[in-house]
């Protein structure tokens, strides 16, 4: 029989026994619920890259524009909620003085790195497990610029959801020459299966400027549109 350990809630002198099994047939109820809820009726646009870009440098300054636009346009920007990268996307979210939309910051604890202060709602996680499929269930796009460790974990998930079809129609889009010794490797460095892994997924777009961004966002805007209103 598995250990029985006891939990302490947030209520002076109160634990509850918890079962590991109990924790694992808990995630079968929160399987079967997530499996009966619809897709957002909202778009979001989800930005990752690294923390460390800072204000006055190329990249924070192209992120900063390209969400100003975005948000002017009524997308809400969902990041991890951090500096960097994910500060510059929020920050040009608000600067677009859109009071309709909505600035998401997905965080989980990471020493030094508190929310930043553009986050309208701030969803926390104890793990990145949880956070990652937060960023899926929130977000209709994902644009993914210079990246960290972190960076590429998000985006290799949503590269496996998409190929193997537990998402559909949702833009990846990687911006930038950094990614061009990874999309290379993936299409000559690993097992051979007869195709280029860089273009098995007809949502995958690999571009160079945060203006070539935008296009590939409305298409895919319009496209949501229509499968609302066809629901």
């Amino acid at each position: 029989m598995s250990e029985v350990k006891r939990i302490r809630l947030p209520f002076r002198g109160l634990t509850i026994p918890v079962n590991e099994w109990a924790l694992f047939k808990l995630w079968e109820v929160i399987n079967l619920i997530e499996s009966l809820l619809p897709r957002p009726y909202r778009f979001r646009v989800c930005v990752w890259g690294t923390k460390r870009a800072v204000p006055g440098d190329s990249l924070y300054q192209s992120v900063f524009e390209l969400c100003k636009y975005l948000a002017g346009r009524g997308f809400d920007i969902v990041t991890g909620g951090g500096p960097g990268v994910m500060e510059a996307a929020l920050a040009g979210a608000k600067a677009s003085l859109n009071t309709f939309i909505r600035t998401y910051g997905v965080k989980v604890p990471i020493a030094g790195e508190p929310p930043n202060r553009f986050i309208d709602k701030l969803i926390r996680h104890l793990t990145f497990y949880s956070r990652l499929h937060c960023f899926v269930r929130l977000s209709s796009a994902f644009v993914v610029t210079d990246p960290g460790v972190g960076t590429v974990l998000e985006m290799l998930l949503v590269w496996q959801m998409l190929k193997e079809k537990h998402l559909a129609d949702v833009p990846l889009i990687l911006v930038g020459e950094k990614w061009l010794g990874l999309l290379d490797w993936m299409d000559t460095g690993m097992v051979k299966n007869g195709h280029r892994r860089s273009e098995e997924i007809p949502t995958l777009h690999h571009v160079m400027t945060m203006e070539e961004v935008i296009p590939i966002i409305m298409e895919a805007h319009e496209r949501f549109k229509a499968r609302q209103a066809a629901a």
